[in-house]
C-alpha cells in the first residue's frame, strides 16, 4: 500500500476535473469540498493501472468532467492532497469498488486456429495472465489472489482477513523483492555483494518506468502481452513497461561477436510443438530485487500451447555460474486476452513531483 495510511478513513466529495487513464496507476482528479463547504481543494486519487482497469470494464466515461462523486479512500502520508481509491460513489446512488469487475469475464475464444497454415502452433496474438485482485473489493484489507479465487471466496461468504492489504503473505511473494524461500539456488558472494549498495528509491527498476526482468514482467500486474511473427523472427511485446524481445528463428547458435543487451540475445526452435527459446548475452540486472544476475546468465524457456484452454504455459531454467549456484526454475501461464495489447507508455504520477499540472493547482 506504499505511503498510504490505512489506519485513516478519508471521505472526499466534489466534482471531477480530470481523469488520467495511465500506467502504472490511473488517477481521478477532483475539486473536493472541505471544512463545512467553506473550502474547495484540488485532490487526486490513485486507482489501479489503466490497462487492468480496462480489463475490468472501467472506462474514462465513468469519470466525466463535472460529475459529482464521493471518494472513500486512504490518504497519502507524504504526497499532498493525494489518496488511494477504495470506493467511488455517484450522485445517482451507484458505486464502484477498487477491484470491482464491471464486465463479465468473457470465455476463452476457441475460434482462433490451433496452428498456422504450415502447422506451426498458433501462439501468436494477445495474451494476459489472470488478474489478481483484493479479497476485499475495496482494496483496504485482505490479500491479493487470482480473480477466480476471489470470486469463489466471495460466493462462499468467506470474509477477507483483517490485515491491511500489503501486509499479508500474498504481497510478500511474487512482487520482485528478495529471494523467495525454496527457490532452489544459492547466491554466490558476487550476488550478495550486488545487493549491498542497493537503494530502493534510486535503484528499483519500476520506480524509473523500467522492467525488472524477462521472468517477472511477463505476468506482472496482468497486463496484455503480444506475440507476433515477422519474417524469421518472433517478436514478444510485454504489456508491462514495454519490454521488447526478438527471437531469431533462423539461427542455430548465438553469434560469436554478440553484444550484450538488457534482455539478451534469443534464438528459438520448435521441438515437439513447443517453442524453445535460448537466451544469453544479458547485461547484469535484477533477478529478485535487490539481488542481481550477471552477464553470464543463460536462460532456456519452453512455451507450450493448450489450444482448448486458450492457455500459453511457459517454463524456464536459468543458470548463472557467477551469481548463483544451481538452477533457477519457474513457470507461469497466460491466456487469450479479450483486451488487445496496448503499449504501457509509462506515466508514473505516484510522486507529485511527476504531476506538475496538479502541483500548480495546489
Amino acid at each position: 500500500m506504499g505511503t498510504f495510511d490505512p489506519t485513516i478513513d478519508l471521505v472526499l466529495t466534489g466534482i471531477v476535473t480530470d481523469i488520467a487513464m495511465v500506467n502504472p496507476h490511473a488517477f481521478v482528479y477532483l475539486d473536493a469540498i472541505r471544512d463545512d463547504e467553506d473550502v474547495v481543494e484540488p485532490w487526486r486519487c490513485e486507482m489501479r493501472a489503466a490497462t487492468v482497469l480496462r480489463r475490468s470494464g472501467w472506462t474514462e466515461e465513468i469519470f466525466l468532467d463535472g460529475r459529482a462523486i464521493t471518494v472513500e479512500g486512504i490518504p497519502d502520508r507524504e504526497e499532498p492532497n493525494t489518496c488511494y481509491v477504495a470506493t467511488v460513489r455517484f450522485a445517482d446512488g451507484t458505486s464502484i469498488d477498487r477491484y470491482q469487475q464491471l464486465t463479465q469475464q468473457s470465455s476463452i475464444s476457441t475460434n482462433r486456429p490451433a496452428t498456422l497454415i504450415d502447422g506451426t502452433p498458433n501462439i501468436f496474438g494477445d495474451w494476459a495472465a489472470e488478474q489478481r485482485i483484493g479479497t476485499d473489493p475495496r482494496g483496504r484489507r485482505g490479500e491479493l489472489v487470482l480473480l477466480s479465487e476471489a470470486l469463489s471466496l466471495y460466493q462462499q461468504g468467506i470474509a477477507p482477513n483483517q490485515n491491511y492489504l500489503g501486509m499479508g503473505r500474498a504481497m510478500g511473494s511474487g512482487m520482485g523483492m528478495g529471494l523467495p524461500p525454496g527457490i532452489g539456488i544459492e547466491p554466490t558472494q558476487a550476488m550478495l555483494d550486488s545487493a549491498e549498495d542497493f537503494d530502493y528509491e534510486r535503484d528499483m527498476p519500476r520506480w524509473h518506468c523500467s522492467p525488472t526482468n524477462i521472468f517477472f514482467d511477463w505476468t506482472f500486474d496482468s497486463m496484455t502481452n503480444q506475440i507476433s511473427l515477422v519474417d524469421d523472427q518472433i517478436i514478444i511485446k510485454y504489456g508491462s513497461f514495454d519490454l521488447y524481445r526478438k527471437i531469431y528463428m533462423n539461427l542455430d547458435s548465438h553469434p560469436s561477436d554478440l553484444e550484450a543487451s538488457q534482455w539478451g540475445h534469443s534464438i528459438g526452435k520448435w521441438v515437439d510443438s513447443n517453442l524453445i527459446v535460448d537466451t544469453i548475452g544479458f547485461d547484469p540486472g535484477y533477478l529478485f530485487v535487490p539481488f542481481m544476475y550477471s552477464d553470464e546468465m543463460h536462460v532456456v524457456e519452453t512455451f507450450s500451447l493448450d489450444h482448448d484452454l486458450g492457455q500459453l504455459r511457459r517454463t524456464w531454467i536459468a543458470t548463472d555460474p557467477k551469481n548463483f549456484i544451481g538452477q533457477y526454475k519457474g513457470s507461469d501461464s497466460v491466456f487469450v486476452s479479450d483486451l488487445p495489447y496496448e503499449p504501457y507508455n509509462c506515466d508514473d504520477r505516484t510522486l507529485s513531483e511527476n504531476d506538475q499540472d496538479f502541483l500548480r493547482r495546489l
